[in-house]
């Protein structure tokens, strides 16, 4: 049997709902009501803990979230596709997704 043992807990401020998470390689984007994004860091010390190390607003609530080094695909429900660069939390790009539905989930890929 494998036993998994937790060793931090967060909880998002303010009894704002999670809408939306994701896995980073070291921490958490979360999704919250509003458009509203969290980035959480784990830190590295004797007891690992959540710290908020960004605050992002987007402009609507958010369908699907994916990281990939440095850059963060977030698509809206307003059938929106955000691209942000994460080195300096700006926003770097955003893009109309050009369909008749909402990205439920994105990914980021090599193409040629």
């Amino acid at each position: 049997n494998m036993s998994i043992d937790v060793l931090t807990e967060w909880a998002s401020p303010c009894d704002q709902v999670v809408e939306i998470a994701a896995a980073t390689k070291h921490g958490a984007l979360v999704g919250l009501q509003h458009g509203e994004m969290l980035v959480l860091q784990v830190s590295t010390d004797a007891q690992p803990t959540f710290e908020v190390s960004a605050r992002l607003s987007l402009k609507a609530d958010i369908s699907a979230l994916q990281m990939h080094d440095e850059l963060c695909a977030a698509g809206l429900w307003t059938k929106d596709l955000c691209v942000l660069s994460m080195s300096d939390h700006s926003n770097a790009q955003i893009e109309a997704v050009h369909c008749d539905s909402i990205a439920r989930s994105v990914v980021f890929a090599r193409l040629g």
